[in-house]
């Protein structure tokens, strides 16, 4: 009986004891540190996981905040990356700032801003990469070779800077093997077209046609030549003599060779291909056209279009009466004008040379407000090269 009556002391003696003991220990540094390495990685795989749901977002943002609290050298974290950022294992972990961007965070972190598909990819709950909000927490990863690749990136960029700042502007035109010219003197053909395979009223591409040859220029299979026909110019209100337009039609290779003519395939067709048509060397000319500087007071008029219209419109070819001997090349840009009250010029269209002859050069029509016929008058006032 008398046992029976010191229990309650017992029990009391010993909840003192266990609470000494529970205090000693909750109260060493050891403990400490042992639970908050705990908390840490328990926060840590958390945040690693792939939550959904707001409880979960809330979690993961309470983890992130844990992690700050807890993680080894948070101090120094904040100078080298930001003071939202968190340095851990494998990567850090970044709490969603007002203004954020996956774009801009990119590029502060890993200092080019094409890395945002992969930190929206690593980071799965972010669900739409353009709507990210103060707050949540996402996880940036370390990638081995990063920083190589990063420079690799900017070296590559830095490169091509360099390269198109040397590059000179230019001017495409894919149509520029089919331009004709003007010159005084016709060009000295070195055989004509006499007969067409099947005698086809229209030669085209992929027909046979048969070339009489010049005894002193003999054709070599494999050559190609430029096919082309000729017509006498003079100026439309003069009648004065300008030169003789060569027209050109298209290019044949020459397959055969045989005692008195050779054999050709006709391989480009600009227009419509005829018999007695001449041929001279094929020289393949680039649409690339590097622009250039015009000639300073240079003035003209246009002769003729190619195709001898008489209203001319824009991406038309024409023919000027200035070339190479007044300091006309191709790139060069001129003024299409006319005169309101003289001496005053009033600009409306302009034009860019593509081939030049001595005394004549072809362009081309690349804009203008209103129609132009021959003999209206060109200027160098603009200029298009800075």
């Amino acid at each position: 009986m008398s046992f029976l009556k010191r229990i309650p002391k017992l029990i009391t003696y010993l909840c003192a004891f266990t609470a000494v003991i529970i205090f000693a220990f909750t109260s060493s540094p050891c403990a400490k540190k042992s639970e908050n390495i705990k908390q840490y990685r328990l926060c840590s795989s958390a945040a690693a996981s792939l939550y959904t749901g707001q409880a979960n977002q809330l979690c993961r943002q309470e983890c992130c905040k844990q992690a700050r609290r807890e993680s080894p050298g948070h101090e120094q974290a904040g100078t080298s990356v930001s003071k939202e950022a968190v340095e851990y294992e494998a990567g850090f972990y970044y709490t969603i700032q007002k203004g954020d961007t996956l774009w801009d965070l990119s590029r502060q972190f890993f200092d080019s801003p094409w890395f945002w598909p992969d930190l929206w990819h690593e980071n799965s709950q972010i669900s739409n990469p353009h709507l990210i909000y103060p707050g949540e927490c996402i996880r940036f990863f370390r990638r081995e070779g990063i920083e190589r690749l990063i420079k690799t990136l900017t070296d590559q960029k830095v490169l091509q800077a360099k390269e198109s700042q040397k590059q000179p502007p230019y001017y495409l035109y894919s149509a520029i093997e089919r331009v004709g010219f003007i010159k005084k003197e016709p060009a000295v053909p070195h055989g004509s077209i006499f007969k067409v395979k099947d005698d086809k009223a229209l030669i085209s591409k992929g027909d046979i046609v048969y070339i009489r040859q010049k005894e002193s220029r003999p054709f070599t299979p494999g050559d190609k030549y430029t096919v082309y026909r000729t017509q006498p110019i003079r100026d439309n209100k003069t009648k004065t003599y300008i030169g003789i337009q060569h027209y050109l039609t298209g290019v044949v290779e020459i397959t055969k060779k045989e005692s008195h003519f050779a054999v050709a395939t006709v391989v480009q067709s600009f227009r419509s291909i005829e018999i007695n048509d001449f041929l001279m060397p094929h020289k393949q000319r680039l649409p690339k056209i590097t622009l250039i500087e015009n000639k300073k007071g240079l003035s003209g008029k246009i002769i003729v279009s190619e195709e001898h219209e008489s209203i001319i419109g824009d991406n038309t070819i024409v023919f000027i009466n200035k070339g190479k001997k007044d300091g006309v090349k191709p790139g060069q840009w001129y003024s299409i004008y006319y005169e309101d009250v003289p001496p005053t010029h009033v600009d409306f269209g302009t034009l860019l040379v593509l081939h030049a002859e001595q005394t004549t050069s072809t362009v081309l029509i690349t804009g203008s407000e209103k129609s132009i016929y021959p003999g209206t008058r060109i200027h160098s006032s603009i200029s298009y090269i800075h």
